[in-house]
């Protein structure tokens, strides 16, 4: 079992601070500490533990994050090894959120680079906000979504909009003011453009009642919905 020197303390609730210190933790692991680290996280999340399954929520943070894909790839890759199937395919790279570019010399008339983009995503003006949140742009979603001008009602029919881009809804599943909102998460891994080993990581953060109507859904991924399935079977519904 993993021991406690690496856990981010239970009394860091700063969601952007703990997740700098958990990937600078995993760093510091062997990839076969790191494997074991997030098989107890995942089962503490599944076992409704507190301190686990905030552990399990920064996990969700950080991998969402493309910046963190090649460590994504290696603990798969060890988990694999290890025999943890399931979690090795919840730990693969969370699609690639490449950024869209726009001819800085040759704009579209009426359209904003994405330099403006990004400095208007800046303005504390809801009407901005509202227009930018068509944003193809990763890099510009990424900025929106700090702006205090953002509702939660904005978000999450960005994040239920079956037109988003997968890049975007991993923007959306890497914030940690929105993607601990519940209802953001559980409208998130509805979405059929959310890359799956997102989807399979937030699964273990749903409650029961989530996890029966996921089970429900007749556009679910058929990878995602036999998880359901399996997890429904194991997490003790409050």
């Amino acid at each position: 079992m993993y021991r406690l020197p690496i856990l981010v303390p239970s009394t860091l609730r700063d969601p952007e601070l703990a997740v700098c210190l958990l990937n600078w933790s995993l760093h510091q692991l062997s990839i076969d500490a790191a494997c074991e680290f997030l098989v107890c996280a995942y089962a503490g999340a599944l076992s409704r533990h507190a301190l686990w399954r905030w552990h399990w929520t920064l996990v969700n943070l950080l991998f969402a994050r493309p910046s963190a894909d090649p460590l994504a790839s290696q603990l798969s890759t060890g988990l694999r090894q290890g025999g943890w199937i399931d979690l090795a395919q919840a730990m693969a790279p969370g699609g690639h959120a490449k950024e869209e570019v726009h001819p800085g010399d040759q704009p579209q008339i009426g359209v904003p680079t994405v330099g403006a983009s990004k400095t208007m995503a800046r303005f504390r003006d809801r009407r901005r906000c509202i227009q930018l949140l068509n944003t193809n742009c990763p890099e510009v979603m990424r900025i929106l979504l700090q702006n205090p001008s953002l509702t939660e009602q904005d978000v999450l029919r960005v994040a239920a909009a079956r037109s988003t881009p997968s890049p975007i809804l991993r923007e959306i599943a890497a914030s940690s003011r929105w993607a601990l909102i519940p209802r953001i998460r559980f409208t998130l891994l509805r979405n059929p453009g959310l890359p799956l080993p997102l989807g399979l990581r937030i699964l273990p953060l749903l409650s029961g009642q989530e996890l029966k109507e996921l089970q429900r859904a007749s556009d679910l991924h058929p990878t995602l919905l036999h998880a359901a399935y399996r997890l429904g079977e194991v997490v003790i519904v409050h």
